[in-house]
């Protein structure tokens, strides 16, 4: 009985093995673009944007600085545009410094977060 036992598992551990994985055509589930589509992103840009997020919170600049890269655009909700970890946390320094002046708490909730990113496009567009 035992060899029984051991030599279909060893078939199960073979066959389950040499299974050929998935090769999805397209992980897209949207669309922006026309040839454009939407995919989900990985946990881990999630994990990231969490410990960007409670950095943040606390304004430890040396951790948001390293993860924010320094070849990005990065738009404020007046519009102004940084390039780079630097000017990033001037702009939250110099938002938490007017919020303190006006008297509002700096406070949020992260309700849900989530990652997607579209396809490239021939011209660029987004």
């Amino acid at each position: 009985m035992k060899k029984l036992i051991y030599t279909m598992l060893g078939l199960f551990l073979i066959i389950s093995c040499a299974s050929p994985t998935c090769e999805c055509e397209n992980s897209g589930n949207g669309f922006v673009l026309p040839g454009q589509s939407v995919n989900m992103g990985s946990e881990g840009v999630v994990d990231v944007f969490k410990k960007i997020d409670a950095a943040w919170m606390v304004r430890d600049y040396e951790t948001m600085k390293a993860h924010i890269a320094d070849d990005g655009n990065y738009r404020f909700e007046d519009g102004t545009v940084v390039t780079n970890g630097e000017d990033f946390v001037a702009k939250v320094e110099e938002q938490y410094q007017k919020d303190l002046a006006d008297g509002v708490a700096w406070q949020w909730n992260t309700d849900y977060a989530f990652s997607v990113y579209p396809s490239k496009t021939d011209d660029d567009n987004w």
